[in-house]
């Protein structure tokens, strides 16, 4: 009895999970936010309303009104405490059996009944609306904020049908989907187990960006089991293999280790700039790419431009004078013949943004990382790579 009271348990947890997944995934915009375990298992907070969901799996047991007696008294008393705010409360069950038993329409008098009172064998009878001193009417304004689903998605099905979102939201199909659920769940997991209200709090576009996360450990996972050459031969001939390059605005934001010596990280800017710049006399239009270098102190940054400007590399860094600020529309200026500019560096992916609003071509941004603390752009394509050493981007390009 008590191994199937542990079953019991625990698929009560992952139908909360899959809940709290599929509910973020529905929500109608980016910004929108889904709380776990914060006032009730699941808040959602969308432009209009604050809705509370309270989720229940009992698949094994027939529905009874004492089953979702608690939870509709605990949303009582909230209500009780917030009648003037814009909350909602919905009450969420799958049952084996029995939910006929609960009619459509709960008015004030089944309400008071068979939620809000509690007999006692050798006490007086509990009227919890009355200890609340609320009216018939507040009762019946507290039923209008309240809806009672008891015919919910089974187990199985409501796997099934978050499996089918993330597909939609991830543009994946049904046979690629697994590590993006996995993943999914591990983010909720995480979620309910924080703390404070504010990290279980996640926007449904922050919760998409972290499932797809997945993407960059499996990267990681390939380059460590196949090796450098295998790995960067595949990237190459993935990403870097074509032959007449596009004149596009290409940002190359490399990750840095100050330990490591510049004169590597020079050769890779420099390998990467010869290869995507187009600054002959007869190349028409004329175009070279942006460098982003994250984790660098300002130490090395400097030396970086020192080597490149003793080295004759004509490159510019967004700022006219000494002492001046970053000016974007410097650093988009257009290589010439007579200034023929082979690459840029941009000091602070802070700047990235301010950058890309003057670009008046197509932009590509490709981010060379060790760690999984990582750079994200959704607007633009944007193409993340790993790699173990930095001279290991040179065999990739």
């Amino acid at each position: 009895m008590a191994i199937r009271d542990a079953v019991s348990t625990i698929r009560g947890y992952f139908y909360q999970f899959d809940y709290s997944i599929l509910q973020v995934l529905k929500l109608d915009n980016d910004s929108e936010t889904i709380c776990v375990e914060g006032i009730e298992d699941v808040d959602i907070n969308d432009e209009k309303n604050i809705v509370l969901h309270q989720c229940k799996c009992y698949e094994g047991t027939e529905y009874k009104h004492s089953e979702i007696k608690d939870a509709i008294c605990w949303m009582l008393k909230h209500y009780s405490q917030n009648t003037a705010s814009n909350y909602k409360y919905y009450l969420y069950g799958v049952y084996k059996s029995g939910q006929n038993k609960l009619p459509q329409t709960i008015d004030v008098d089944f309400a008071k009944t068979h939620f809000f009172t509690k007999k006692h064998r050798n006490a007086s009878t509990e009227y919890l609306h009355d200890d609340l001193n609320l009216s018939d009417d507040d009762i019946a304004l507290f039923l209008k904020k309240l809806t009672i689903n008891i015919n919910a998605l089974s187990f199985d099905l409501q796997e099934k049908a978050v499996r089918d979102e993330l597909c939609k939201a991830l543009d994946c199909r049904m046979q690629q989907v697994e590590p993006y659920y996995c993943n999914a769940l591990l983010i909720i997991r995480e979620l309910a187990t924080n703390k404070s209200i504010a990290a279980r709090t996640i926007t449904r576009g922050q919760f998409i960006q972290r499932i797809k996360e997945v993407d960059n450990q499996f990267d990681m996972w390939l380059l460590h089991k196949n090796g450098i050459d295998k790995f960067a031969k595949a990237i190459k001939k993935k990403y870097f293999s074509e032959y007449n390059i596009s004149p596009y605005s290409r940002f190359y934001i490399i990750e840095f280790n100050n330990n490591v010596p510049i004169s590597e990280l020079k050769t890779v800017i420099l390998h990467i700039a010869k290869k995507y710049s187009k600054l002959r006399k007869r190349d028409n239009p004329k175009f070279s790419p942006f460098f982003c270098v994250r984790g660098i102190d300002d130490g090395h940054l400097l030396e970086l431009k020192q080597q490149l400007s003793r080295d004759k590399v004509v490159f510019i860094d967004g700022y006219n004078y000494r002492g001046a600020n970053f000016d974007p529309s410097f650093i988009v200026k257009k290589p010439s013949y007579d200034y023929p500019i082979m690459l840029r560096i941009i000091d602070s992916v802070d700047f990235l943004d301010s950058v890309y609003n003057l670009c008046d071509s197509t932009i590509e941004i490709y981010q060379f990382y060790k760690t999984l603390d990582l750079y994200e752009n959704q607007e633009h394509k944007h193409i993340k790579i790993p790699f173990e050493s930095i001279n290991d981007i040179v065999q990739m390009i």
